[in-house]
């Protein structure tokens, strides 16, 4: 009696009843002969059902290290991505710590500047109040001079020299008040 086969050709299965007809052709299948093809039956289908399980178990770790390595990729390019920008960002601070730098030195040269303004500005005050107290000293002195000259022409000199120091006393305390009210009272 012919056996029908129901697996397809290329199968473990189909290959292991084939080798089994093929060993059991030549002997009765009575008795201990039949016996252990059964068994050699049973064992060639588990170990193909077993083959089977690895090779899909092979599989599923295949696809799984597939996707790892998609995403080892992914995650590469994405470093690189994001050192590209990091390199950005440094060339950028690098740039700002220069202006920086820059800045902070016009800084000083302004402060600097400022300072021998106000220094030359102070001195300015001081040298016209030093002209505004000479001033004053002239006709001071004239007054008393005055007391002690005979003639009339002296006295006549002297009282134009004085009106001259009042009069120089008047514009420079113009000129010092003008200049206080423009530099802001300082």
């Amino acid at each position: 009696m012919e056996r029908k086969i129901i697996y397809k050709e290329n199968s473990e299965e189909y290959k292991a009843i084939k080798l089994l007809e093929k060993m059991t052709r030549n002997y009765s299948l009575d008795g201990e002969d039949l016996h252990y093809a059964i068994i050699l039956y049973n064992l060639i289908i588990n170990l193909s059902i077993e083959n089977q399980q690895l090779k899909e178990e092979v599989e599923a770790v295949n696809k799984g290290l597939r996707k790892v390595q998609e995403r080892s990729i992914k995650y590469k390019n994405r470093c690189f991505e994001l050192n590209k920008k990091i390199y950005e960002l440094e060339e950028q601070l690098e740039d700002i710590t220069l202006c920086r730098d820059i800045a902070s030195g016009h800084r000083k040269e302004v402060q600097d500047r400022e300072t021998i303004l106000l220094n030359q500005q102070k001195e300015f005050i001081k040298w016209l109040e030093d002209k505004i107290q000479q001033q004053e000293t002239v006709i001071a002195e004239n007054q008393e001079k005055l007391y002690f000259l005979i003639y009339e022409d002296e006295k006549e000199d002297l009282k134009s020299s004085s009106q001259k120091a009042y009069i120089r006393r008047i514009i420079l305390i113009e000129i010092l008040q003008k200049y206080k009210e423009t530099i802001g009272g300082k």
